[in-house]
């Protein structure tokens, strides 16, 4: 399950626990720097956190969200007064441990013995408490009637909220008596949050929106049975894709470092052959750099080579190359001082592999990804003709996230008849879409189906409801990842003909989806499976766009980004079609 960005919803307690199942790795990172952006109520505090063996990351915590990110953000020039006395007291310190007290939105660290309390119930603080639990500092102070936030006093938990993945049957039931809806109890009083609790409801066949004490015992058993499944559904990994590429980042630094190692060691090693072997040999060489001139002295054996100034001598077996413009003394002294330069050079390595690899940000290429994108654009979608939004899974992890959180019960489901095939959803609203909009679903998954990377030139596609769609297999028979049971009335779509539309539009964004849908947005190329590689490809297609735009557009166009377009082609493999 992925978590939704925090303009979406407040984060639940089960966020946190899952979220903590992904950041184990943080136990052991180094607190480097404490920030703080926004006002009062809009505040963020970010921790720069250093993870050995995998770099520099941000934990961004927000009065109603957490997350871990790799761009550090935008700093005010000058630190507030909050986040100088976190830096104080937890710059340099280790991180012990992070942990969710009890079942609560509420997020401990523990480093260098002291706890800095993250809470997430409205209207969220941040609270520093040495090792007595007594408060250090705190962004906001407040007063309860049963408990306290002030600097001196001593930290209290606010009233703690029930487990239900601790709970039996019965102490399940015993919340469901109300005439309230069977989701907000889920929600609310059980900790789960809105969106876990869907899809809890939708796994249970029951009506998010059912009266509490109207449900069954067969619909109550049935919640209680799919809850311990919520515990361990899989996160999306915000920090293990950045700290791969810096782990890769790191290796091959180190590497580098080695051969710079060994290639000044090597260095050092010759210089100091050479220097040693002109005064063990200094009145031989004296005598040649005395004697030798335009002319070669061709009876003088050390002599190995003349190449204008300088000449090469053979002294004990080691290769000397000599400046005749220089005595022996000034030619040995340089070649030691050449030896000093190397050992300094394999001082500064070594010191620097004893140090953590600093990453410093890379620059992004795209500055309009770093704006907020919505749930559906981290995954291959599109808006069909008729305006209704198409949604596909990029992998067998999408495909089951597709399903499991973002489709409604009566929502139109496409698959192609393959095996390798994105599901692909209409996000239809609560509306029915029409047959043009069916048929732009159906197109777009068989493109992304493995028939695409077969070279076949159509395929069948189906299409069900989400209702008819189950990961409860028969019994003694196993559903991976991704995959689903088909039950009820499927819709078939045949001989699906495999294309993708790649559109431009005259401000630069770079589109794909069926022909039909994407074709009044811009300028278009049409792409069909073949075995061009995308990264080639995309030259032709960003041709093919230039040759048809018309004048007022060809700037933009023309810098449109080859990777950007390349993304846009089916399993990075294709080619264009022909007219």
């Amino acid at each position: 399950m992925t978590h939704p960005k925090p303009q979406n919803r407040e984060i639940s307690a089960l966020d946190l626990r899952l979220l903590l199942k992904e950041w184990d790795s943080l136990a052991g990172a180094f607190i480097r720097k404490v920030y703080q952006t926004g006002d009062r109520d809009e505040w963020r505090i970010i921790l720069e956190l250093f993870v050995p063996q995998k770099g520099t990351a941000y934990l961004a915590v927000r009065p109603s969200w957490i997350s871990l990110e790799k761009s550090k953000p935008n700093m005010p020039e000058k630190p507030s007064g909050f986040s100088m006395s976190l830096r104080k007291h937890l710059a340099g310190k280790k991180i012990e441990r992070i942990i969710q007290h009890g079942f609560d939105r509420i997020l401990e660290i523990s480093a260098g013995g002291l706890t800095l309390i993250l809470e997430f119930v409205p209207p969220g603080n941040v609270i520093l408490t040495d090792p007595e639990g007594v408060i250090l500092s705190a962004l906001k102070t407040k007063k309860w009637k049963d408990r306290e936030i002030r600097v001196r006093g001593r930290y209290q938990h606010p009233p703690g909220r029930p487990d239900p993945f601790s709970m039996d049957i019965d102490g399940f039931k015993k919340y469901f008596v109300s005439d309230r809806k069977a989701a907000a109890i889920l929600a609310s009083d059980l900790g789960l949050g809105p969106e876990y609790a869907n899809m809890l409801c939708t796994e249970a066949g029951v009506r998010p929106d059912k009266v509490a004490k109207g449900l069954d015992e067969r619909e109550l058993r049935g919640l209680f049975g799919k809850l311990p499944a919520l515990g361990k559904i899989e996160q999306e990994e915000q920090f293990v894709e950045v700290t791969d590429k810096q782990k890769e980042r790191l290796e091959r630094i180190e590497a580098q470092r080695k051969d710079a190692l060994e290639k000044w060691r090597a260095a050092e090693r010759l210089s100091k052959e050479r220097a040693d072997a002109i005064y063990r040999k200094f009145d031989t060489v004296e005598a040649l750099l005395q004697k030798f001139s335009t002319r070669k002295d061709a009876g003088f054996e050390p002599l190995q080579k003349k190449d204008g100034l300088h000449m090469t001598a053979k002294l004990d077996g080691v290769d000397v190359p000599l400046d005749m413009k220089k005595s022996a003394q000034e030619n040995a002294a340089f070649y030691y001082e050449q030896a000093k330069k190397a050992r300094r050079k394999i001082a500064g390595i070594e010191a620097s592999m004893e140090k953590p690899v600093e990453f410093r940000e890379e620059i992004q290429a795209y500055p309009d990804e770093e704006r907020h994108k919505d749930w559906h654009e981290k995954f291959k979608w599109f808006v069909s003709s008729d305006g209704m939004l198409v949604v596909a899974g990029k992998n067998a992890e999408q495909n089951e996230l597709l399903l499991k959180a973002h489709a409604e019960a009566e929502e139109w489901c496409f698959h192609a008849d393959i095996r390798g095939a994105a599901f692909t959803v209409i996000k239809s609203q609560g509306q029915d879409p029409s047959e043009q909009t069916k048929k732009e679903a159906a197109e777009f998954a068989a493109a992304n189906s493995k028939a695409w990377t077969r070279g076949l030139g159509s395929v069948h596609v189906f299409s069900v409801q989400r209702k008819n769609l189950s990961k409860t297999p028969p019994t003694g028979m196993h559903l991976d990842k991704g995959s689903f049971m088909v039950s009820g009335l499927r819709v078939w779509y045949r001989n699906i003909p495999l294309r993708m539309a790649v559109a431009a539009t005259p401000e630069g964004k770079v589109l794909s989806g069926p022909e039909s849908a994407v074709k009044k947005h811009g300028y278009l190329v049409v792409i069909v499976p073949g075995d061009r590689k995308a990264s080639d490809l995309s030259r032709d297609m960003k041709s093919e766009l230039l040759r048809t735009a018309k004048q007022k557009d060809l700037d933009v166009l023309q810098r449109l980004s080859l990777e950007e377009m390349a993304r846009h082609v089916p399993f990075g493999f294709g080619e264009i079609a022909r007219k």
